[in-house]
């Protein structure tokens, strides 16, 4: 084998490594949105209808507020960051689509705890001191 072939046989193996760690994690950002989706449309209606009777007249928190108005902006994330990985999957490197992935599970993450840090203010209210 000659030096050329050994750098294009390696070139070729970076390419396909590039590729099968953007379809990964492509997969992976659609697999987390999929999750947001079904956060947004069933679980959070169901939380926003649960606190009025568990709080009464507390106020909720700033977070969990953000979340319980501002689903829509969650559901057009949650659309847009699979999108956008699908369309640069070719085109970008992988560290691009893994800050993608990134942004798509910080999204969820943000919306679950969000909706429980009612329930734990509750639960520390309910606590003894001793």
């Amino acid at each position: 084998m000659s030096e050329t072939s050994i750098i294009a046989d390696a070139d070729d193996m970076a390419r396909n490594r590039q590729r099968v760690y953007g379809r990964s994690v492509t997969i992976g950002s659609i697999g987390v949105s999929i999750l947001n989706l079904y956060l947004a449309f069933h679980v959070i209606p169901k939380f926003a209808d649960i606190f009025p009777d568990m709080l009464g007249n507390r106020p909720l928190p700033f977070v969990t507020t953000l979340v319980l108005h501002g689903r829509w902006v969650f559901v057009a994330l949650a659309v847009f960051w699979p999108v956008a990985a699908l369309r640069e999957v070719r085109r970008r490197p992988a560290w691009f689509l893994i800050g993608l992935f990134a942004i798509t599970f910080i999204e969820v993450s943000v919306t679950v705890i969000a909706l429980f840090l009612p329930l734990i203010g509750i639960i520390k209210s309910m606590g003894g001191t001793g």
